[in-house]
């Protein structure tokens, strides 16, 4: 669909990522880069939302000196109601760490700069409570490494298992002083005193943390569309993204570290058809 938009001359809003697979986002990017006067914006949520900006603003000012550290974490609250819904939904999704993992790899490769290129991954994951997962060889909890050529390095930690709410944050680290964006997951600024004692309400799902977010995306690919002002980020952002997290994931299938080449692509463990991961 997305494909078919662009041909029609249709500017385009696209939930992340591109396509599960590169063969199918390949040909998306190619066909927007035939079409600069088209505005073509993928979803990558956070990058709108005020508190991430503000880190991406310090770093950018160069508060923090030279980022060597990224540590990103989601996790998603457990709903047993649904546990049916994600079985079905991870044949089609591309496993977690290319449906839930690109948000904290595109924030990785955010914050410490898209001129750092990634050497190698691996990856490795658990289920803890939606075992039929197996069957589609994903896993409802997974953490990755991220090595770039530099040496510098990013931790990433996904879960579809959180039983407190929705808990999303992440850390950046530099030569001269660390950033932490959303460890608070709280509601709102409301405190219940009861007899559990002093507590707050947490945010039980994604659009409850990221509401304003999504209206922030939608204003600005708005403002694009009606008076050509810049998208916050190209399709070749999102393109890499893809291509690092599909990474990932034939790190978690193949049990291998995975290298990635001069124009970070992931290169199949050797005998292992990339199909087969």
């Amino acid at each position: 669909l997305a494909l078919k938009a662009i041909k029609a001359g249709k500017h385009l809003l696209l939930e992340k990522p591109i396509a599960v697979n590169l063969d199918d986002a390949l040909p998306v990017v190619q066909e927007a880069k035939k079409h600069p006067e088209l505005k073509v914006l993928v979803g990558m949520s956070r990058r709108f939302d005020d508190s991430y900006r503000e880190a991406f603003d310090r770093v950018k000012g160069g508060e923090l000196g030279d980022i060597f550290h990224y540590y990103g974490v989601t996790n998603d609250q457990y709903n047993a109601e649904i546990v049916d819904f994600f079985v079905g939904y991870s044949k089609v999704s591309g496993s977690i760490l290319v449906d839930c993992g690109i948000h904290d790899v595109d924030l990785m490769r955010w914050y410490m700069g898209s001129h750092e290129k990634v050497k190698k991954v691996y990856a490795a994951g658990y289920n803890a409570r939606m075992h039929r997962l197996v069957e589609s060889r994903d896993a409802d909890n997974a953490v990755a490494t991220v090595v770039f050529e530099s040496g510098k390095l990013a931790n990433i930690y996904l879960s579809r298992t959180a039983i407190h709410g929705h808990e999303c944050w992440a850390q950046i680290t530099g030569e001269n002083d660390m950033i932490k964006v959303n460890t608070d997951n709280a509601m709102n600024r409301v405190t219940l005193a009861d007899e559990h004692g002093y507590r707050k309400l947490t945010t039980q799902d994604y659009y409850d943390r990221f509401r304003g977010a999504f209206a922030n995306e939608m204003r600005e690919f708005t403002s694009a569309v009606l008076d050509n002002t810049p998208l916050p980020l190209d399709i070749d952002d999102a393109y890499i993204a893809s291509k690092i997290c599909v990474g990932l994931q034939m790190a978690f299938r193949s049990g291998e570290q995975i290298f990635f080449d001069k124009d970070q692509s992931p290169i199949p463990p050797k005998g292992i058809a990339a199909s087969k991961l």
